[in-house]
């Protein structure tokens, strides 16, 4: 069969007429056959994970084996992984995610398929591998749907029954594309950090439920949620003090378990203002509701301060993307010499479709307070992207667009 198994690199052979380059017998021969000596302790050094550092300078986390079995634990039971799953992996090996699900699903003894994404390899892999639980983001999903439009052959993706949310917030209306693409499987969000793997997570039935063409009003605004603490996780929104704000209210999301790291490697500045009292300060702003679901708000510093009121972009975002003619949106602000700071605006429109930027204007004064309408909307082909996670850069934006920020 070695014919149809062009991927196979090495072969070892058994026996004394295998014509294979590596034989066993020599391998086992060479080798040592005295055990290793070291002791593993549940709090030593797993590996060094770098987080992105696209809001400054990257963080060296020391990640421990027991942060990482406690986030497998933990991510099994918000999944309900078993052995009978299929997860494949879409994302690169080095990214704190995929190793969060890698080892979760090895935890429960799942079948795990891993590929350099393409979407002639992710579409294959589903079709050949029977993956029911699959990591996606929008942009990939889009660059799967730009590949069929153009392919003559068509996909089984049938056996798809859990879609996982990858580094990537995605609007109301674009969850409901890629779940209509994928044929109405469940879908699974939450919070992760490269210091701490996954955070939050919600119930997949609860979502399915909201996002459903009969949810209401209410269901739909929690489908915006990122679920619960998970297992073992204490969570608080805290202000500028560090006394946690009002249920509903604004502030800066902290929590602590035992997924959470102890240290930066070399980076003591960073740990001390990181790690406080035991608790991760991610500079993420969420708000918690009164029944316990956690909203993000973005970062910190994606805060815009305007005529002295606080704007948090991800709410006009998920307002625009509503509009039909939007296909992706981008709101940040510039500094102004009246107003602080300026909302800005940019957004990719749908094939075909053509807007003004005073429709999206008015658009805006039906659906948001008037302080919060941008001052100017930017049409763009395309946004700066992280490299991994596909989000809008916008620091870069703001510099194309703008010329500053």
């Amino acid at each position: 069969i070695r014919s149809e198994l062009p991927f196979i690199h090495t072969y070892i052979g058994f026996g004394s007429t295998h014509e294979c380059a590596v034989d066993y017998e020599s391998l086992v021969s060479g080798s040592s056959d005295v055990e290793p000596t070291g002791e593993v302790n549940e709090d030593d050094a797993y590996a060094i994970c770098f987080s992105s550092g696209t809001t400054g300078e990257p963080k060296a986390a020391v990640v421990s084996h027991k942060n990482r079995i406690a986030n497998a634990n933990q991510i099994a039971v918000a999944h309900a992984a078993t052995r009978e799953n299929t997860m494949l992996l879409t994302l690169a090996l080095y990214t704190s995610a995929t190793q969060q699900f890698l080892f979760t699903y090895a935890f429960v003894g799942a079948t795990q398929i891993i590929i350099n994404f393409s979407p002639k390899n992710f579409l294959e892999a589903i079709e050949n591998e029977k993956a029911d639980t699959v990591m996606i983001n929008f942009t990939l999903c889009n660059l799967i749907k730009e590949y069929l439009a153009k392919s003559t052959r068509d996909y089984n993706l049938s056996s798809i029954k859990l879609l996982r949310s990858a580094g990537q917030a995605l609007s109301y209306e674009q969850w409901r594309e890629v779940v209509e693409f994928f044929d109405n499987p469940m879908i699974i969000k939450g919070l992760a950090m490269t210091e701490a793997g996954l955070a939050t997570s919600g119930i997949p039935e609860e979502y399915k439920a909201w996002l459903s063409p009969q949810a209401s009003a209410e269901e739909k605004r929690t489908f915006g949620s990122l679920g619960k603490p998970m297992l073992g996780v204490q969570m608080r929104v805290v202000d500028e003090n560090d006394q946690d704000v009002p249920t509903g209210e604004v502030g800066e999301f902290i929590f602590r378990g035992d997924n959470v790291v102890k240290a930066f490697w070399n980076q003591p500045h960073v740990t001390e203002q990181t790690l406080r009292g035991g608790w991760l300060y991610t500079g993420d702003l969420a708000m918690i509701d009164e029944d316990g679901y956690m909203y993000l708000m973005g970062r910190k510093d994606d805060r815009i301060r305007t005529g002295g009121l606080n704007v948090y972009p991800v709410e006009i975002e998920e307002v625009l993307a509503g509009h039909p003619a939007v296909k992706e949106i981008a709101v940040f602000g510039v500094p102004d010499e009246h107003w602080g700071e300026m909302i800005m605006a940019a957004a990719i429109l749908r094939e075909g479709k053509v807007v003004a930027e005073d429709e999206l204007k008015e658009y805006c004064r039906k659906h948001m307070a008037r302080y919060e309408v941008p001052k100017k909307f930017f049409f763009v082909k395309e946004f700066p992207r992280h490299p991994v996670w596909k989000r809008v850069q916008k620091k870069e934006l703001a510099q194309e667009l703008c010329g500053r920020r």
